[in-house]
C-alpha cells in the first residue's frame, strides 16, 4: 500500500518476492506487477476486505497469488467495482469460501484474463458493465463460476476452463441472465454445475465451438435457455451425462445447429425443449463429406440418433425425434437434416 500511496498516474510498481499480509486499495492509475510470478508474490490479508480494491480507472494488477480466508461476504480477492479499462491478469486467487474471485459492478471495457481462480464463491462476477472480455482463465471448485448479469452488454467470454463442483440449485458454471445483450462465448470448456451453462433474459448471443459437459448428477441440463432471443448455438460438443443436453423455452430465433449431442443420456433427453428453435442451418450450406462436396440444410449430431445415409451426403434420411411432456403437454422435437457423424467429420 505504502507503495501505491507515493505512486503518480502511469506508473508501474514492481513488487518483490515474499508474502504482503495487507489490503491494497489502488485509487491511482498504475501497473502493478510481481516479480516473478503468483508462487512467489503473494498478497494474502487477515481482514475481511478486498485484497485489491480497484479505485481508479486504467487500473493492472498482474501476476499476484492472492488469497483471503475470510467466508465475509467482502473478502473479494480483486474489487474493480466502478471503474473501467481495467486489467486483471495472471494471478492465482484463492478462497475458502469467500465470496467472489475477481467483482466488477460495472468494469467497463475491462479484461480478466490468465488467471486460476479456485474456492471461491463466485470465481467472476461481472454485472451492469460493458465491453468486458473474459478469456483464457481456469476458475474451478466454486459455487457460480462465471457470471454475467444485470444489464450487461457487448461481452467476450472465450477460451475459459470454467468448473463449478456443488449440490445445491444455484451451483451454474456459467450463467449469462436479467437483460443482457451481445454476447460471445467461444471455445471454452465448461463443466459441473446442477446447470452447466444458463442462459436466460438474453438477446443476441453466439455459444459456438465450446465444449460443455452436464455431469452425472440430479436431474438439471447442461444448457439450460429461457426468454432468450436471436442466438446462435452452433458447432458445440454437449456431452449430457445422465443430464439433459439442452432445455429451452420461451425462444425467439434460437437456431441450434452443427453440435455434436453426445453421451449416456440413460432416463433424460439429449435435447428437450419448449418453445420449438430451429434445429439446421436457415440456408443450404456448401461442404465436403466423405471427401465429395455436397450443399443442403444441416443440422445437429445425436448419439441416440439410429437413421441411415441411404445417399451418402453425410445427412440422415430420416428426422431425428424426440418427445417430452412439458407442462402436462408432449413437446415434440424434429431435427430434418440429422448428421451421421459429428460435424467436425
Amino acid at each position: 500500500q505504502d507503495a501505491v500511496d507515493h505512486a503518480s498516474d502511469g506508473n508501474t510498481i514492481i513488487v518483490r518476492d515474499g508474502t504482503y499480509p495487507e489490503c491494497v486499495v489502488v485509487n491511482r492509475s498504475l501497473t502493478i506487477t510481481s516479480a516473478n510470478g503468483p508462487e512467489k508474490t503473494i498478497v494474502s490479508p487477515s481482514a475481511s476486505n478486498p485484497v485489491f480494491t480497484i479505485a481508479s480507472d486504467g487500473v493492472t494488477i498482474r501476476g499476484f497469488g492472492i488469497a483471503n480466508a475470510n467466508a465475509n461476504a467482502n473478502a473479494n480477492g480483486i474489487d474493480g467495482s466502478g471503474y473501467q479499462n481495467c486489467v486483471v491478469e495472471g494471478n492465482v486467487i484463492t478462497g475458502t469460501g469467500s465470496e467472489y474471485g475477481v467483482y466488477l459492478h460495472p468494469g467497463n471495457n475491462s479484461a480478466i484474463r490468465n488467471n486460476v481462480i479456485t474456492s471461491q464463491g463466485y470465481g467472476v462476477m461481472i454485472i451492469g458493465s460493458s465491453g468486458d472480455v473474459v478469456e483464457n482463465n481456469t476458475v474451478s471448485s466454486t459455487t457460480r463460476g462465471v457470471e454475467v448479469y444485470d444489464n450487461s452488454h457487448n461481452m467476450t467470454i472465450t477460451g475459459n476452463t470454467i468448473e463449478s463442483t456443488g449440490s445445491t440449485s444455484s451451483c451454474i458454471s456459467l450463467r449469462i441472465c436479467s437483460n443482457i445483450e451481445d454476447v460471445h462465448v467461444e471455445g471454452n470448456s465448461i463443466s459441473g454445475g446442477q446447470v452447466t451453462v444458463m442462459l436466460s433474459s438474453t438477446r443476441n448471443i453466439s455459444v459456438l465451438d465450446n465444449r460443455i459437459t452436464g455431469g452425472t448428477g440430479g436431474k438439471k441440463h447442461a444448457i439450460q435457455a429461457s426468454d432468450v432471443s436471436n442466438a446462435d448455438i452452433r458447432g458445440n460438443t454437449i456431452i449430457a451425462g445422465s443430464r439433459t443436453g439442452l432445455y429451452a423455452y420461451r425462444l425467439t430465433g434460437f437456431k441450434v445447429w452443427l453440435n455434436n449431442f453426445t453421451g449416456t443420456q440413460s432416463t433424460e433427453w439429449g435435447l428437450v425443449e419448449v418453445g420449438i428453435p430451429s434445429l439446421n442451418s436457415m440456408t443450404p450450406i456448401t461442404y465436403t463429406y466423405a471427401n465429395t462436396t455436397h450443399t443442403g440444410y444441416l443440422g445437429n449430431y445425436y448419439s441416440t440418433y439410429t437413421g441411415t445415409d441411404s445417399d451418402g451426403d453425410g445427412i440422415g434420411d430420416t428426422p431425428f425425434i424426440e418427445e417430452k411432456v412439458a407442462s402436462g403437454e408432449v413437446v415434440t422435437v424434429y431435427d430434418h437434416h440429422p448428421l451421421i457423424s459429428p460435424p467436425e467429420h
